[in-house]
């Protein structure tokens, strides 16, 4: 396995959990529209945004992709994108 594909990997497997669980607070929202499903969307919302704007993981994405071919290439730049737009200061997110 290349480093880029090890990067990936490792992002990859951090990023899944917390993007199902928001899906799945969106779709609790979306059956019952509680103030308690409200809570619980915002706030892995806003742990999906913090993993996101984290520049160290960002950074490791960008140092990856510049040597990376194929597969592992084309992951590390679905990662860039969904981290770019969060990588503003975290007072305007």
């Amino acid at each position: 396995m290349t480093k880029a594909a090890a990067v990936a990997d490792t992002i990859e497997s951090e990023l899944a959990p917390l993007t199902l669980a928001v899906s799945r607070a969106w779709w609790e929202l979306n059956v019952a529209a509680t103030d308690e499903n409200e809570r619980r969307r915002v706030e892995l919302e806003t742990a999906l945004s913090d993993f996101l704007s984290d520049g160290d993981r960002f950074a490791a994405i960008e140092a990856a992709r510049g040597g990376a071919e194929g597969t592992a290439r084309r992951r590390l730049g679905l990662l860039q994108h969904a981290f770019l737009p969060q990588q503003i200061p975290a007072d305007l997110r």
